[in-house]
Order: structure tokens, then C-alpha cells, then sequence
């Protein structure tokens, strides 16, 4: 149980979704964890000790699909050809309750798709900038454009290294 709770103690993302059971043609109600490019899913959320699926991310994509009548919130995983070979789908439909809780489903899952050397590239590049503008900014401490560029290239940096496991 210890174990178990270390596993799960810093997901990037929880949340509920509707995953389509394709085999069944039922939605179905699960917890979904986002750890690192992984979405793990459960039963609920009391009972994280053993995943009922996991979804690989790295090189998926993601998509917005048309909703119908029983489900107006959709989106389809589809997964990097280096995955999609190994399970039982190479492709997955979600469901969530809102257009909101859609697009930020979207974002995260995009994020964790990202491979993870493109994000450290990304994050190298705007700690190398921030540094620049930090060296700038100690010639001139008065400059507020500077400073602000600074605080906006830490605040960017600090987004991408939340989506890092």
C-alpha cells in the first residue's frame, strides 16, 4: 500500500473520462492518472492500486472528433506508430463532461505526447534566454521590459517542467 501511494503520490493530472469500449460499444466511467507520457486508468479513484489500462503518449496525437447527441465532448488518442503495434487499439476515444474540461484534456495529453528531448530543447532555449536577459538586466536593473521578459520566460519554463515526470 506504501508502495502504492509513492506511485501515484505526484500525477501531473487527474481527472474522470469516458473511455469507449469499443469490443462492447459502451462508454465507460474511469479515473484516468497522468504520470510523465503515461495515462494510467482505474476503476475510481479510491482504488489506485492496480491500473485497469495504461495508454503510452509519447508521438500520439490527439484530436477534437465531432460529438453526437449522446456525447457532445470528444477527442480520439491516436498513438505513435512505436506503440501502436504492442496493444490491443491503436487508437482511443475519451469523452469528458464539458467543452472546457475538453481543450484542457487536450492540452495536457499534448503535452505529455511531446517526446520528452523536445522539451528539454524547449527548455534549454528559454533557460539560455532567461540567462541572457538576466545578465542584460544586471547592467541595467532599471529596465522594466527586461524584467518582464525574464519573469514571462521563467513562467513558461515553469509550465514545461510541470509536464516532465
Amino acid at each position: 500500500m506504501e508502495s502504492e501511494a509513492l506511485l501515484w503520490s505526484q500525477p501531473d493530472w487527474t481527472g474522470h473520462l469516458d473511455v469507449y469500449k469499443e469490443d462492447a460499444r459502451v462508454w465507460e466511467r474511469r479515473f484516468f492518472l497522468l504520470q510523465g507520457s503515461f495515462l494510467f486508468s482505474f476503476k475510481n479513484e479510491l482504488d489506485r492500486s492496480s491500473p485497469l489500462g495504461v495508454i503510452a503518449l509519447e508521438g500520439c496525437q490527439v484530436e477534437e472528433v465531432p460529438g453526437d447527441a449522446s456525447r457532445k465532448h470528444k477527442l480520439v488518442v491516436k498513438l505513435g506508430p512505436e506503440y501502436a503495434a504492442f496493444g490491443n487499439h491503436d487508437q482511443y476515444f475519451l469523452s469528458t463532461s464539458s467543452s472546457e474540461s475538453l481543450r484542457s484534456a487536450i492540452r495536457r495529453l499534448e503535452d505529455a505526447s511531446d517526446p520528452p528531448e523536445v522539451l528539454f530543447r524547449y527548455l534549454n532555449k528559454t533557460w539560455a534566454r532567461a540567462g541572457e536577459l538576466r545578465h542584460l538586466l544586471a547592467k541595467s536593473p532599471n529596465d522594466k521590459t527586461e524584467l518582464e521578459s525574464i519573469k514571462s520566460l521563467e513562467a513558461q519554463s515553469v509550465k514545461v517542467t510541470d509536464g516532465i515526470g
